[in-house]
């Protein structure tokens, strides 16, 4: 772990004025020192305080306030020259002699206060940094303020939160100080840079690196252009710089790294200033590490310690760092003896010096788990991973309550790595250890979804809580988020435009987070006990996993393993049961989803008597299955693209016909009430879409796009969506079940199933218990091979080509195809008629049991990670659906209309639970159809 360098920085006021006293020969002096000061010059600031002093010792001695000003001189010029404990004491001695003669509640006062501060900050004493910095603010609440001290006070409270673990709040002081230096630009024109500078640590540090790289690029440019390139600031942005393609993992980058961690160094050297350049050689060292330069790493991080050592003492935090960087390095290069005792020593300081919460804390605690899987010591290596992996829940489940959900998705990014750590090692020791399956089940239900959840509760929460405040500032954050939509699909494609949009949309949702409160929005976290407790005899609850294995040394590799953890109600424990590698479903699955015969080969080509795919992902499950009626499951990675269903131990069997198959997106959802009363009783279709608008041969002068890319999931190449004319009957024969059972059916047709019209609902059109839409879907894979547009697009690439994979699925609705083919709408005035999981995930469907998704592929989009899948389905559960049922591949309309007429006879005519008449319907259409392309692309999630 490389350490990212904070920039602290001095209020550098013209003291003089704080003086009151009259003797013009000192006033110049004093004056003359300010100016040099705030021009930089502090060796020849310096030289005429010397002057200045010995005239004041002279006329006045050194109970003055003209003594107190010329100890504070001495304090800054030494502060920016390196010297920080004799800058420490100068400070000390003006303090004192202001509040003998002026008392403590004067504003030089509370400014040398933060000036200490900001030593502290740089000595790393965060505590003791904070508390002045919070006495010296208590001050300036009674007095005018100072902007310039207020800027330094914001700064040095916000860095010393972050390093304490006080996170919650460290944007917002840095934003804070960075406005008031925006409202007087000129004067305050030597804080923008630190300011600057800082707020990118803060965006590295949860991983959002493409911010922090633009900023501290913008840093260095600006220093460069002002000819400041010998300063502490340039040098301290640079090694920042250094840090960010250190993080990168490719070559070139490590080079570049090199080349900007050298130079940063030669300059703290230059500058003399031990403090930054021992970090400067922690950093280098663990860019050495990376590119596998073990004399080089050695060497650095030794002389890292040293330094900090001798500067820090062997207690501090910094110290710390170093010791558990240099401890896993041990083990990598084989010094045991040595590693074990760096890495407990690091531990042993952070127990004293920080939360058990705080991220550095928890690195350590993963550095010493790796080292010791390196070293092969077993008995330490799981309790290691459970503690350290118990500990990033809190400090995630802590971070949902004030981060945006974008920046929580770069931050999770970390521990998800850690998490594959954890399995790996486990898997090195063929998952034995005792406790592994219990925290191995903790953790699924902990990760899988955790975004989704923080989307669904702070939504909710904004859109129930009565507060004016909160209503106007959540319709201004949607207001905001059409904005994006928009400048996301348009031909003009601004690439800042958007980058600045976003940037409000997540200060939106802070703001909006930090009114209703931390209380309200933080996550319960579950235990496979809660999940258990809801399990009835004959119940079995089963999370699907996937990892990416690290090898003994931490380092990724290609491989991807799938396992399944087992809950049955009343066992003792979960089961953790190993199940296959990535590759090996690859290699089964069909190239086009679409395909009917390559889809039933998949689910139905044997070998030695069961299927390949039984025996690749359910045959090692089944002997911890006996007496097992019910399975409650929750997918993983690849299994998104599966219906457990239709997977047949032989082709005269299926899973369906042995269990009840219950899909959730996590098992997690089972602790939920869902017995609730829906506050309306009506339904909502659309269906028998007009895709093409109405409009005269003068209106269409656009020609289609010719598509330069491949198709995505069986989307239309270079022509229009046709219609569906199956889709009518299919609306009408749902609504008339409906009507009969009480439920009033809404029908929207041709061209009225608008995307407007679907956009009202939730708004001008109440929440439905049934949304039920039959029209054409379709998903994009991702376009990262892909060089992303920089200058615009039209037609279907405009969707094709979008980073976010839910601007890459969506459905089709009335008169989309003009814009499909010409990349804007018939009416600008009006939606397009494409609309994306994107705008569907703003729509209020909070009193909406199911939502049908009779449409091309709904079910797909990207799997990331623990978050399951980015598209329709995610929109939906965010817009508040409580059950989705949706399409794997694409179904002929004609078996669509059947399948769903199966449905809603079971569900509404005969009152069979909505999962059991799921089941029921696929079992029919089987029977009808046998070939699992006819019947098991439709899933049902709860």
């Amino acid at each position: 772990m490389y350490r990212f360098l904070l920039i602290a920085i001095f209020a550098i006021a013209p003291f003089f004025v704080f003086c009151q006293q009259d003797d013009s020969q000192i006033d110049s002096l004093l004056k003359l020192v300010a100016d040099l000061f705030n021009k930089g010059d502090f060796e020849k600031g310096l030289d005429y305080n010397e002057q200045a002093e010995a005239l004041i010792l002279k006329k006045e001695g050194k109970e003055s306030l003209f003594y107190a000003v010329a100890m504070k001189n001495k304090g800054v010029a030494l502060f920016y020259m390196g010297q920080y404990f004799d800058a420490y004491d100068f400070f000390l001695s003006a303090l004192k002699i202001r509040e003998k003669i002026q008392g403590d509640q004067h504003p030089e006062y509370a400014a040398i206060l933060g000036n200490l501060s900001s030593i502290q900050i740089v000595l790393c004493n965060y505590e003791d940094a904070l508390a002045k910095c919070m006495q010296a603010q208590s001050i300036m609440k009674n007095i005018p303020v100072d902007t310039s001290i207020m800027i330094v006070l914001l700064i040095n409270q916000a860095a010393a939160s972050w390093q304490l673990g006080n996170y919650e709040n460290v944007e917002s002081l840095y934003l804070k100080a960075l406005e008031l230096v925006q409202q007087s630009p000129e004067k305050h024109q030597r804080y923008y840079l630190p300011v600057l500078n800082n707020l990118a640590i803060y965006y590295a540090n949860i991983g959002d690196l493409k911010n922090a790289e633009a900023m501290l690029k913008q840093c260095l440019d600006a220093y460069e252009q002002a000819g400041a390139i010998n300063t502490q600031g340039y040098a301290i942005a640079l090694d920042n710089y250094g840090n960010v393609f250190t993080e990168k993992e490719d070559t070139a980058s490590w080079n570049k790294a090199a080349l900007i961690y050298q130079r940063a160094g030669e300059l703290f050297l230059e500058l003399n200033n031990p403090v930054y350049y021992s970090q400067n050689l922690h950093n280098h060292a663990a860019l050495h590490e990376k590119r596998n330069e073990p004399d080089a790493a050695k060497t650095k991080y030794e002389q890292a310690l040293q330094i900090k050592k001798e500067i820090f003492g062997e207690a501090n935090p910094n110290y710390a760092l170093s010791l558990s960087n240099f401890g896993l390095f041990c083990a990598r290069i084989s010094d045991n003896n040595r590693a074990d005792s760096l890495c407990l020593t690091a531990i042993d300081i952070y127990k004293t010096s920080l939360k058990k919460d705080h991220a550095d804390y928890i690195f350590a605690l993963y550095n010493r788990a790796i080292a010791n899987r390196i070293m092969k010591r077993q008995d330490q290596v799981a309790n290691h991973f459970t503690v350290a992996s118990q500990s990033d829940r809190v400090y995630l489940g802590d971070a949902a309550t004030y981060l945006a959900e974008k920046q929580l998705k770069d931050h999770i990014a970390l521990f998800e790595k850690r998490a594959d750590n954890y399995y790996s090692a486990m898997r090195d020791m063929k998952y034995s250890f005792s406790g592994f399956a219990e925290n191995a089940y903790d953790q699924t239900i902990f990760y899988k979804g955790f975004l989704l959840s923080k989307s669904i509760s702070w939504k909710n929460e904004a859109l129930a809580n009565p507060m004016v405040d909160i209503k106007q500032k959540y319709s201004k954050y949607q207001a905001d988020r059409r904005l994006l939509h928009e400048a996301s699909m348009s031909l003009d494609y601004d690439p800042a435009g958007i980058d600045l949009i976003e940037k409000n949309i997540n200060l939106q949702e802070k703001e909006i987070i930090q009114v209703i409160g931390k209380d309200k929005l933080t996550l319960p976290q579950f235990t496979w006990q809660d999940i258990q407790g809801r399990l009835q005899p004959g119940e079995t609850a089963i999370e699907f996993i996937h990892y990416r294995y690290y090898d003994r040394r931490g380092t990724p590799t290609d491989s991807i393993y799938y396992a399944a953890l087992i809950l049955h109600a009343g066992s003792k424990t979960p089961v953790f049961v190993p199940l296959f590698e990535a590759r090996q479903l690859e290699r089964l699955m069909p190239e086009q989803p679409g395909d009917s015969l390559a889809i039933d080969n998949f689910y139905f080509r044997e070998s030695k008597g069961s299927t390949i795919l039984y025996l690749t992902i359910w045959e090692p499950l089944e002997r911890h299955l006996t007496g097992v009626k019910k399975i409650y499951y929750s997918p993983s990675g690849l299994l998104h693209r599966i219906n457990l269903a239709a997977v047949a131990p032989t082709k005269r069997q299926l899973l369906a016909e042995k269990y009840e198959l219950v899909m959730l997106y996590s098992t997690r959802r089972l602790t939920e009430n869902d017995s609730r009363e829906y506050a309306t009783n009506n339904a909502v279709f659309f269906g028998g879409i007009q895709f093409d608008p109405n409009i005269t041969p003068e209106e269409n002068v656009s020609k289609p796009v010719k598509n330069t890319f491949k198709p995505g999931y069986f989307t239309p190449e270079n022509k229009a969506w046709p219609p569906l004319i199956y889709s009518d009957m299919e609306i009408d024969s749902a609504a008339a079940i409906c009507q009969n059972k009480g439920i009033h059916p809404q029908l929207y047709r041709q061209l009225q199933a608008s995307e407007d019209a679907l956009m009202e609902i939730g708004s001008k059109i109440p929440s439905p218990r049934i949304l039920h839409v039959a029209t054409h879907g379709f998903f994009f894979p991702d376009a990262s091979p892909v060089a992303i547009h920089t200058t615009g697009f039209a037609g279907e690439d405009r969707l094709r080509l979008q980073d976010d994979p839910m601007l890459r699925s969506g459905l089709i609705m009335a008169g989309g195809n003009y814009a499909w083919l010409n990349g804007k709408p018939v009416n600008p005035d009006k939606a397009d008629g494409i609309l994306t999981a994107y705008e569907v995930s703003q729509i209020n469907l909070g009193e909406t049991e199911l939502v049908v998704l009779s449409a091309c592929e709904t079910a797909l989009g990207d799997a990331v990670g623990n978050e399951g899948v980015y598209g329709l389905q995610r929109a939906f559960k965010i817009a508040g659906a409580n059950y989705i049922l949706m399409s794997l591949w694409q179904i002929s309309d004609f078996h669509t209309r059947e399948f769903m007429a199966i449905f809603y006879a079971y569900w509404l005519q005969k009152g069979e639970p909505m999962e059991k008449a799921f089941q029921l319907a696929q079992k029919d259409m089987k029977k009808r159809y046998n070939k699992p392309y006819y019947w098991a692309g439709f899933v049902l999630l709860n």
